[in-house]
């Protein structure tokens, strides 16, 4: 789920909620970078490709531990620079 749904006691549609997004000349060293070289927060597919990206763990998830926010909110600001196309 997104952060921000907390709604435990509905099944949540992802389809309803769209999130994934391509970005242009995005590649693996700058995911690495704007991470904080956390890479098991990358997942890759058999064939190489990135599937997924966590911008936070157990213990970085801010709605658990409210000092992770500024770093949250810092990887939204970068992706929102980048050029991007929304599926």
């Amino acid at each position: 789920k997104p952060l921000g749904f907390n709604d435990y006691f509905e099944i949540f549609d992802f389809e309803k909620y769209p999130l994934y997004t391509e970005y242009n000349n995005f590649d693996i060293d700058k995911i690495v970078k704007l991470i904080n070289d956390d890479v098991s927060n990358i997942k890759i597919d058999s064939e190489g490709n990135i599937q997924k990206i966590f911008f936070y763990n157990d213990a970085s998830n801010p709605s658990v531990h409210s000092e992770s926010w500024g770093k949250y909110f810092k990887i939204v600001e970068e992706l929102s620079k980048l050029n991007r196309k929304v599926k």
